[in-house]
């Protein structure tokens, strides 16, 4: 008795023609209403790379001529190249970082300036937001492989006492700029555990992560001044143990001479400037 009637219902159906629907449903947005999904998408709707291209794989390099940007997996990381000499770098900047140094997060810059004057003026910016100013390259990966207990960095050390880090070089340092207050600042200065602890040492606190999380400069501020930083009205009044003050300080380098890099511009090598660069790792 089922036979006939499903039979029926198998004819009716395969009389239905599916037609794509030419206009959205009652109540439903047109798509062309709906905003880009992301900030990477173009006028397509598709996304779109950013402008530099292969990004991650040039900032990987270890470049001593040139290079401002490195994106490691999961921060990103700063470089200025003062005229003085050394190397001036800022771990894990965030969006107020960016946009104090007036760079473009969606676009990082790949290359240091090649006007000195720029440059110096940009390595200054960075000390005012904490950076370290390290006597060379060769200097901070040392010091960075004592931080993760390399064995052979550990017995250079106990060879020489006078390659152990200075209370500058193990400084973890966050900065706040509060709009709220012009020429006003907030400084938390800790120290990393390097070589083990020492016991005079004032160590990050344990949700210093919170940091990463502030969008803006106020915002960043409150959540130093949570977490034991100190306010202070003006960046003449600081005399704390940091780098902000060293280009007035005239620093000459902590462990050693400071070792100048000069700019070359990776362009002469031919092809486009970026792709040059990876020939210097």
């Amino acid at each position: 008795m089922w036979s006939p009637m499903v039979k029926a219902i198998k004819t009716e159906y395969n009389s239905i023609h599916i037609t794509p629907r030419t206009s959205p449903p009652s109540g439903m947005a047109s798509r062309s209403n709906i905003p880009p999904r992301s900030a990477f998408e173009d006028k397509h709707g598709r996304n779109q790379s950013l402008k530099s291209p292969c990004l991650g794989k040039h900032r990987a390099y270890n470049l001593r001529i040139s290079h401002r940007t490195s994106l490691n997996q999961d921060t990103i990381t700063l470089h200025g190249w003062p005229s003085r000499g050394g190397v001036i770098v800022l771990e894990s900047a965030t969006p107020p970082d960016f946009d104090f140094l007036h760079l473009d997060p969606l676009d990082p810059p790949l290359r240091r300036d090649a006007d000195r004057d720029a440059e110096d003026a940009f390595c200054q910016a960075l000390l005012r937001l904490g950076a370290t100013w390290w006597d060379s390259e060769a200097r901070r990966d040392f010091v960075g492989k004592l931080e993760y207990s390399d064995d052979e960095a550990l017995d250079a050390v106990e060879a020489d006492e006078g390659l152990e880090p200075t209370r500058l070089e193990r400084g973890w340092v966050r900065v706040a700029w509060p709009s709220h207050t012009p020429g006003a600042l907030c400084v938390l200065a800790c120290e990393k555990v390097i070589l083990g602890r020492k016991g005079d040492e004032k160590l990050r606190p344990e949700h210093y992560g919170l940091v990463s999380l502030a969008r803006t400069m106020d915002e960043r501020c409150t959540v130093l001044q949570r977490l034991g930083g100190t306010m202070y009205d003006s960046i003449e009044d600081y005399q704390g143990p940091t780098f902000l003050k060293a280009w007035e300080e005239n620093h000459q380098g902590e462990r050693g001479p400071l070792v100048k890099q000069e700019f070359i511009d990776p362009s002469s090598y031919g092809g486009h400037p970026d792709d040059a660069l990876g020939k210097f790792h």
